[in-house]
């Protein structure tokens, strides 16, 4: 996040006006996580204002959206990954790893899928991988098979500390549903 007007005249200069927080942001961080996309892509205009707005040894991080992580599965995203590579390949040398966020009901029994999505990424695309199946964090085998196979496809594994997550209470449909995916129960802490 680089657009946060509570940073104006601490770490962004008090001038700072609504629309140029992320030049502001760009003078002392070299890199940002797009979330943004995860949700919807970006319009050609938006990414133009990203590029005017950063030097050339700034870095993006875009998510990839949720309609092929979560909806798909991975599965069948041809049409939707090559619209967010058109619409992002503008950014060139801005344009860090891409970052695939998978739901925590994304297990061993789909790393087939995974599999297949890395292998049709464009071979200049650097990619991480977040998974949050539990499987995958318990020392065993599936653990194995998952970081021998992000390692054979030259992508990254991004670990999230999900303590936070499950500390409760649970309140949201989303957090209610990410329990039951990661604990196996309707209960919150």
């Amino acid at each position: 996040m680089w657009a946060d007007r509570r940073w104006v005249g601490t770490l962004f200069p008090a001038e700072t006006r609504p629309g140029e927080e992320l030049a502001a942001y760009a003078t002392w961080c070299t890199a940002v996580e797009g979330n943004t996309s995860f949700y919807a892509l970006p319009d050609g205009a938006t990414v133009a204002r990203w590029i005017e707005q950063t030097p050339d040894d700034f870095q993006f991080c875009f998510k990839v959206p949720r309609g092929v992580s979560h909806d798909r599965r991975l599965r069948n995203t041809d049409e939707e990954m090559g619209d967010f590579i058109r619409r992002l390949e503008p950014l060139g040398s801005r344009l860090g790893p891409a970052w695939v966020q998978l739901p925590p009901t994304f297990g061993p029994d789909d790393l087939e899928a995974l599999d297949g999505f890395l292998t049709a990424l464009p071979a200049a695309w650097d990619c991480g991988v977040e998974v949050r199946h539990r499987a995958f964090e318990a020392d065993g085998s599936d653990e194995r098979r998952l970081n021998d196979l992000l390692h054979s496809k030259g992508a990254e594994r991004i670990h999230i500390d999900t303590r936070a997550v499950f500390a409760g209470p649970c309140e949201t449909a989303a957090e209610i549903g990410t329990f039951r995916a990661r604990a196996g129960s309707g209960l919150c802490w």
